[in-house]
């Protein structure tokens, strides 16, 4: 689809974007053509015939209704389209970042990409992606990797596509980390210059640059788990505890389920676990960050 000059296009997570509204997370881009389109528009409250629905979510075979009380309503009714209607008096950093996590998610899974909860890292040319549960602490480590010279390619969604010969690429995400006070403290970082995400939620945007429309092969993948031991290790997994946890660990997997998308995501995670090693990663509660990194780093070497 052609961009039709509107106000703000941008790259991320291997989508070209037209937008209305604008999105500081996401690197600036120019193209005559795009991948999604995200519009104000009047967003119905129901929609007709839904086979599946909660307080939140609306699925029918017209589209993907998201209701977000006092904040914005959003419609997904093809995957290049994206339309949002903001409450009166909503704030505006809230209506983006429900765009940029959930609803950004499904439309990778309409379209077909695998959409892993996980941080990704630059280490030597390839991505190294690290996923896990909320609060796990992908994005601490993620920061962990910067603070040690690293880039960063991306974090909480990793949106991972295949090239012919069936290789895995991780592409590149938003410009920030998603953090907690307690993570920042752990660098001695202040939240006084950060900006939250919205308001009532203590959690901070910490600005990274990530290189311009690149993708990256995938090197490794860790599965993060917390552990009271004092010592990380890693595990080896059989195959299908590998693809137990990438079913687990996608964005959003119950809301991929319900879109139908369950045999994708098997014939897309079985490609991956065929080119790439996955492991289980444990994390102890009371490392210091940068042992841990060492860690990683050390196990890499060591081929993991």
């Amino acid at each position: 689809m052609r961009n039709g000059h509107l106000p703000y296009s941008y790259w991320a997570n291997g989508l070209r974007i037209a937008s209305e509204f604008e999105f500081p997370e996401m690197q600036r881009a120019s193209f005559e053509h795009f991948d999604l389109y995200v519009k104000r528009a009047a967003v119905p409250e129901k929609l007709e015939d839904c086979f599946y629905s909660n307080r939140y979510v609306q699925i029918s075979s017209r589209g993907f209704l998201f209701n977000v009380e006092n904040t914005a309503r959003y419609l997904v009714t093809d995957s290049d389209l994206l339309e949002i209607e903001e409450c009166p008096d909503s704030e505006t950093a809230a209506v983006r970042i429900y765009a940029l996590s959930t609803l950004f998610g499904v439309i990778l899974h309409r379209k077909n990409l695998l959409a892993l909860h996980a941080s990704a890292v630059n280490i030597n040319g390839s991505a190294v992606l690290f996923s896990g549960v909320s609060g796990v602490g992908k994005s601490t480590l993620a920061l962990g990797f910067l603070k040690s010279g690293y880039e960063v390619i991306n974090d909480d969604i990793s949106a991972v596509r295949f090239d012919a010969d069936n290789n895995p690429f991780v592409c590149s995400g938003y410009q920030h980390l998603k953090l907690w006070p307690t993570s920042l403290e752990m660098y001695e970082q202040s939240t006084g210059s950060l900006k939250q995400l919205r308001q009532g939620l203590d959690k901070y945007s910490f600005p990274i640059n990530t290189a311009e429309q690149s993708e990256y092969p995938i090197q490794a993948i860790f599965m993060l788990e917390a552990t009271d031991a004092k010592q990380p290790r890693i595990e080896m997994l059989t195959t299908f505890q590998k693809l137990e946890l990438l079913r687990v660990n996608t964005f959003r997997p119950l809301l991929a389920d319900k879109l139908g998308k369950r045999a994708d995501h098997f014939q897309l995670s079985s490609a991956i676990i065929n080119k790439v090693p996955v492991f289980k990663l444990f994390r102890p509660a009371t490392i210091e960050p940068e042992r841990f990194v060492e860690f990683v780093e050390s196990s890499l070497k060591l081929g993991a």
